[in-house]
């Protein structure tokens, strides 16, 4: 319990930011997650998704990747970020298979994407000219 997966990157300039990710585990792998998101370096964390579950894929394969949990989450504090950290943690010691986590117990995120949606240069240019005519008005 309290382990995680950590992600950092930048989002300055994107709009609409979403995390997508794939997890699945062993048997005796974590079962209990939440993912939360950092804006400010790490200092405080807020709920992304507050708790999900993952579930056995049987059979069990180790090298190969078979999510059990895909999910795309996304907030408005994700967006226009300059040091933008999503953690996947860890929230209890109960397993997969609903004992406890082994300590031979495994657990996998694979194809991770943090996308967003960036304006175009056309509409930049178009939110500056009414910034322009905006500011025109006032006076």
């Amino acid at each position: 319990m309290g382990d995680y997966y950590q992600f950092t990157t930048i989002t300055t300039g994107y709009s609409a930011v979403s995390f997508t990710w794939d997890q699945t585990g062993s048997n005796t792998g974590p079962r209990d997650f939440a993912v939360v998101y950092s804006t400010d370096g790490g200092s405080t964390f807020s709920n992304l998704v507050a708790s999900y579950a993952v579930t056995l894929v049987t059979p069990w394969s180790a090298g190969t990747n078979q999510p059990s949990y895909t999910m795309t989450a996304s907030a408005a504090g994700l967006d226009n970020v300059a040091n933008l950290i999503i953690r996947i943690k860890s929230t209890s010691t109960a397993s997969i298979n609903g004992g406890s986590v082994g300590t031979g117990g495994t657990g996998r995120v694979d194809n991770v994407i943090v996308a967003g949606t960036i304006p175009t240069p056309g509409s930049l240019g178009l939110m500056g000219l009414a910034g322009l005519v905006s500011l025109r008005r006032r006076r």
